[in-house]
């Protein structure tokens, strides 16, 4: 079926899978008393997703931190390789920034209005799962913290590519992923992070179309394992990987 997905910055703590189910009466009515007070910042989100994409006739949508079985290893694994894959399927992505609120396209737009941000662009830019989503999707809209639609990701591609250090080429799809080389896609990462340090790697396994074993708990050497299965996937490689 045709489905949204929803790109966001994980606050803590996050309704998961193990949440959704006895909470799913309370979303769908609009007291928030009905929900945990540590829990409602991530059931307006959730909330607000779903109605934008109603407002779009969209009867579905995917959002990570409570459509994943983490307690599933099996689901965990399928998810991180195909997480890409449903990113480009979905009908739209909508980007979600906690910390921006939105006046006016202009150089300045996408700065966060956090106390401990100020003067910086907001922290999703930094994350390093944000990067696929970022890059995957066919048409991302951008949406502030009340959700007020600040543009698509295709209007804004050189702004966007100013933060980022992505070209604007490739945001806007004038040019596709696989003609940047290894170098330019690690790139791209350079700079964010990730709660576990394997997600570095985990998070790049959409860019370069191969497939990663997730093992939580070898640190660094997941890069490496990246590295191998990008050379044993395709035999003769960009030596530019070797860069990163």
């Amino acid at each position: 079926p045709r489905y949204a997905i929803l790109s966001h910055r994980w606050e803590f703590p996050e309704i998961t899978f193990d949440d959704i189910e006895p909470l799913k009466l309370a979303l769908r009515r609009t007291p928030t008393q009905l929900i945990p007070t540590n829990l409602r910042a991530s059931a307006a989100k959730i909330r607000g997703a779903c109605a934008i994409a109603q407002q779009q006739d969209i009867e579905y949508i995917w959002i990570d931190n409570c459509c994943i079985d983490k307690s599933k290893s099996e689901e965990l694994r399928y998810a991180l390789n195909s997480m890409f894959k449903w990113y480009r399927n979905a009908v739209v992505c909508y980007t979600y920034f906690n910390d921006v609120t939105f006046d006016k396209a202009d150089e300045k737009m996408f700065m966060s209005d956090h106390p401990n941000r100020r003067g910086q662009p907001s922290e999703w830019f930094e994350r390093g799962w944000t990067l696929q989503e970022l890059l995957a999707p066919q048409n991302m809209q951008f949406y502030d913290k009340r959700w007020k639609l600040m543009g698509t990701r295709n209007e804004l591609a050189v702004l966007v590519g100013r933060i980022t250090g992505i070209g604007a080429e490739y945001l806007s799809g004038r040019r596709d992923l696989s003609e940047a080389s290894y170098a330019t896609r690690m790139s791209w990462m350079a700079g964010r992070v990730t709660q576990e340090v394997e997600d570095i790697a985990y998070s790049l396994i959409g860019l370069f179309d191969t497939y990663l074993e997730p093992m939580y708990g070898e640190g660094t050497r997941a890069f490496v394992r990246l590295q191998e299965a990008i050379m044993n996937e395709f035999g003769r490689f960009d030596e530019s990987l070797f860069a990163w």
